[in-house]
């Protein structure tokens, strides 16, 4: 599933690969060096992991990492479990939910706040998105702003304006046939009861405008934001 992120995100950013260095978390030493030279960061999702389960020991470097990156003026955007990252990271809050869990196709609403802004401007007013989360963002940190919302949750995406960074709980890595393959990869922890991956599956619906967002996130965000060196 890191594989199928990973080209996922390269296919919907328009990015080549030498232009996007690939870190796995738990398998790297987190120093403030690897920032150096990045023009942006992007935080994906991870499976069977859960942000609310995680100790602060093993939280407190990845947000010290993210406020320094913050510091230094570099555009991040998040998804799923970025996004509670960076809720944290900055001040806001996260809760599990087990009873309220999206999995599977949502329809999300531009907030007034998401009309003028660089990355979602060009979307419509409201679009289908795909979702797989437990845990979801409670409160915003001070100074965000939410742009996107839903019926099934308040806080589907919230930015600090005016620094290119933006956390999102839809999973912008995810078609209708990936979201697919990665619930049957999943199935146990998010579609676990008889008959809920059929019909979680059977309910999807295409979602054409939600992998615009990533390349929207470069060619609008970042190639608008001034430079870390500048």
């Amino acid at each position: 599933m890191r594989e199928q992120e990973y080209e996922n995100v390269l296919r919907f950013s328009g990015r080549k690969e030498e232009e996007l260095t690939a870190l796995f978390g738990p398998k790297i030493k987190i120093e403030f060096k690897l920032l150096d030279g990045a023009d942006a960061i992007v935080l994906g999702a991870t499976g069977e992991g859960s942000i609310t389960a995680e100790p602060l020991n093993v939280l407190e470097p990845w947000m010290a990492f993210l406020r320094e990156a913050r510091k230094r003026g570099i555009p991040i955007v998040g998804f799923n479990y970025g996004a509670h990252l960076m809720t944290l990271a900055f001040g806001g809050s996260v809760t599990r939910d087990e009873q309220r869990k999206e999995i599977g196709s949502r329809t999300v609403r531009k907030t007034q706040d998401a009309s003028p802004d660089p990355l979602l401007k060009s979307l419509p007013n409201s679009f289908v998105v795909q979702v797989g989360h437990i845990d979801r963002v409670a409160e915003l940190p001070p100074g965000a702003r939410l742009l996107l919302t839903s019926d099934d949750w308040e806080n589907e995406c919230w930015s600090l304006p005016g620094e290119g960074i933006y956390a999102f709980e839809p999973q912008l890595d995810l078609d209708q046939d990936s979201l697919i393959e990665r619930l049957i990869d999943y199935q146990e922890t998010y579609a676990a009861d008889p008959g809920e991956l059929e019909h979680v599956i059977l309910s999807l619906q295409p979602s054409p405008e939600s992998p615009k967002i990533l390349r929207s996130f470069f060619d609008n965000v970042v190639c608008g934001h001034p430079s870390p060196s500048q």
